[in-house]
Parts: structure tokens; C-alpha cells; sequence
């Protein structure tokens, strides 16, 4: 099965954080809103810092990654998919 990788992007480091797979976009995109909107998460008291990229993607039959351009999927601050490349 090939799965999306993503990546949260830190805009006040420039930088992008270790990645995650998810099934799909949704699913990541639920993920990152679920840690932006805990209390008790680093990354909700600065929402507006981070944004949820797709990077690439893991085939868990051939064991291969394949990088793509990075393509914003939405920011912290309640951005939908936008679909802008690095």
C-alpha cells in the first residue's frame, strides 16, 4: 500500500518537522486540527505558526520513499487546502 507522508511546517523556525503517514489527506488534515485545537498541545498557543504539508509518499510493499515538492494542505489558523508548493 503506498501512504501519503506529511509534515508540519514550524513558519517561525522555517522549518519542517519529522514526518507522519496518514491515509489520506483528510485524515491528516483531521490530525493536525486535533493538535492545533488541544489545549494541551505545544502547537495551540501559536496556531497561526504552523501549517500541515503532504512531502512525499511510503510504498510498505517495495520499502521505498518517494519525495515530492512539498504542497501546503492547510495552515494553523483555520486556512482550508490551498495546494501552494514550497
Amino acid at each position: 500500500m503506498i501512504y501519503p507522508i506529511y509534515s508540519i511546517r514550524d513558519c517561525v523556525l522555517d522549518a519542517f518537522e519529522p514526518p507522519f503517514l496518514a491515509l489520506h489527506d483528510a485524515a491528516a488534515s483531521r490530525t493536525f486540527r486535533n493538535l492545533i485545537d488541544d489545549s494541551d498541545s505545544p502547537y495551540h498557543k501559536n496556531k497561526a505558526d504552523y501549517s500541515l504539508w503532504r512531502v512525499g509518499t511510503f510504498d510498505t510493499v517495495e520499502g521505498v520513499v518517494d519525495c515530492t515538492a512539498p504542497v501546503r494542505l492547510m495552515s494553523g489558523f483555520g486556512g482550508e487546502t490551498d495546494g501552494k508548493e514550497v
